[in-house]
């Protein structure tokens, strides 16, 4: 399997693909293999080991391979990295014809300096030249999420309602998920998580069970309308209220 399944490093350099057991494979970067077998392996377990969430990876693996083709094409090697070339790094990637954002830069210096710091770590390097390397402060004043009004999600609800009423399982789902995320004020990742037992009806009360960031597992209130919108779909899809579905 590719791991990381970014784009191939150019065809004159002399990028290796390395293997561990268990069918898991990457093609890490020329300026890697030419640092010798212990950076590469140690390279494709930083990515198989350290992340487990498949677009945290990616986008690693993205801004990893772009700093080593960087590296590459001016000659510099692993062991002769210093701040000063990280922070030209930096520096170059804000500059025209294609400057990134705050946040993207932020997100590749992340990527970097955990990856060199794992390095660091194993002895492959003897510091971690990314950590004394700033990056410019991101202000966020307005989150760049889209969301809707109270008016359009009660529309929205309003909607649901009429195919729930006419029986349709699909809208009593889609209505359920809405509904606690807005009355419940839920991230959709935790509820798209939740499994049946995890709606616990207890009468007059109900709790829901939701794993969120950092595999931190949470017991909160259930709202009212989002208990009755819970109960409406469990009820008519016939689920078990303690299965793991």
């Amino acid at each position: 399997t590719d791991l990381l399944a970014v784009p191939p490093a150019p065809t004159d350099t002399l990028a290796v693909v390395v293997h561990a057991p268990g069918g898991v494979s990457m093609e890490v970067p020329a300026v890697v293999a030419h640092a010798g077998e212990r950076a590469s392996r140690l390279t494709l377990e930083f990515f198989a080991a350290r992340y487990e969430n498949e677009h945290t990876r990616r986008a690693y693996g993205r801004a990893v391979f772009d700093f080593c083709a960087w590296m590459q094409a001016r000659g510099v090697t692993l062991a002769a990295l210093e701040p000063a070339t990280i922070g030209a790094y930096y520096e170059e990637r804000r500059r025209p014809p294609k400057p990134v954002g705050i946040r993207t830069l932020k997100n590749t210096a992340s990527a970097i300096r955990n990856w060199l710091g794992f390095l660091t770590e194993r002895g492959v390097l003897p510091f971690n030249p990314a950590l004394s390397v700033s990056t410019p402060r991101l202000v966020a004043r307005e989150g760049k999420t889209p969301w809707l009004s109270h008016a359009d999600m009660r529309k929205l609800l309003a909607s649901l309602d009429a195919q729930c009423a006419k029986g349709d399982l699909l809208a009593l789902r889609d209505r359920a998920l809405v509904g606690v995320m807005f009355h419940a004020l839920t991230r959709i990742g935790a509820v798209l998580g939740m499994r049946v037992r995890d709606f616990q009806d207890e009468g007059e009360k109900a709790w829901l069970v939701l794993l969120e960031k950092g595999g931190k597992e949470c017991r909160d209130y259930c709202e009212q309308t989002a208990k009755g919108y819970l109960r409406a779909y469990v009820a008519a899809a016939g689920f078990d209220p303690r299965a793991d579905a």
